[in-house]
């Protein structure tokens, strides 16, 4: 990603990282250590070695709580900026507006084996057709993707959707109203799409440190085909949480 991600970044397609400690199945995950790094730098360090993204921010919310999350982003030199706890949807319609994004690549804090390969394929396809309103990639673990859509999107969403959980969890109203955008799905060649490499639970946590204490180098980037085969020889590491429901819309997200 070109060094433009310290002070006010600009820039028409960037990555925005929405966070919060609060989490009611795992309270301050975002900031939990795996190889004694905060998850959130993990994600954070993926991001940079994307090759199409203009900048990259951090979303989170103005409760103090929060306030470590804005430490650590001035840590990195990664811009923050702050608004709605429950109101994602309008958090990102300002942070999109404040780092000056036409287009967003939406990542969740709680993904610290988001894969680069999926964000640069989603941000290269926003890019070379610009009537594209709405990106996302399937056939992939669980918490190594994300989703595009571009700013003037989310706010005519903000203008159709009538239910709380539609502005809590961003892109739900067009996931459940795509005959109204141009959608394009992107399959991933990554594959095992049952796989669990999120953080939402403690099994989570017990399962990814144990990943993370096997294959992390510092400076080096994880590879997500590396953890798949990793796991797929290592039975008793992907069953710890391989028992784990994941939450739907309707529930609390980062």
């Amino acid at each position: 990603m070109p060094a433009r991600d310290s002070g006010l970044d600009t820039g028409s397609l960037c990555a925005i990282v929405q966070a919060r400690m609060g989490s009611e199945r795992l309270p301050g995950k975002t900031l939990l250590a795996l190889a004694d790094k905060p998850v959130l730098a993990h994600v954070i360090e993926r991001l940079r070695v994307c090759k199409n993204l203009d900048c990259l921010a951090v979303a989170t919310s103005v409760r103090p709580a929060d306030d470590a999350i804005v430490s650590l982003c001035n840590e990195l030199s990664v811009q923050c900026v702050r608004g709605s706890e429950n109101d994602v949807l309008e958090r990102f319609v300002e942070a999109g507006s404040a780092i000056g994004a036409e287009t967003i690549v939406r990542v969740t804090g709680d993904n610290p084996l988001i894969d680069p390969a999926i964000v640069d394929a989603l941000a290269d396809a926003m890019r070379r057709d610009p009537k594209l309103e709405y990106c996302f990639a399937s056939n992939a673990p669980l918490g190594t993707s994300c989703e595009a859509v571009r700013l003037g999107v989310l706010r005519r969403v903000q203008a159709l959707c009538d239910r709380p959980d539609q502005r809590e969890h961003v892109t739900l109203f067009i996931r459940e109203n795509p005959q109204l955008f141009n959608v394009m799905e992107i399959r991933s060649s990554l594959g095992t799409p049952g796989l669990r490499l999120t953080l939402d639970t403690e099994e989570d946590f017990e399962m990814l440190s144990a990943v993370f204490a096997a294959l992390y180098h510092p400076g080096e980037l994880l590879a997500v085909r590396d953890v798949i085969r990793y796991l797929q020889e290592h039975e008793s590491v992907m069953r710890l949480n391989r028992d784990v429901r994941q939450r739907r819309p309707g529930n609390p997200v980062v």
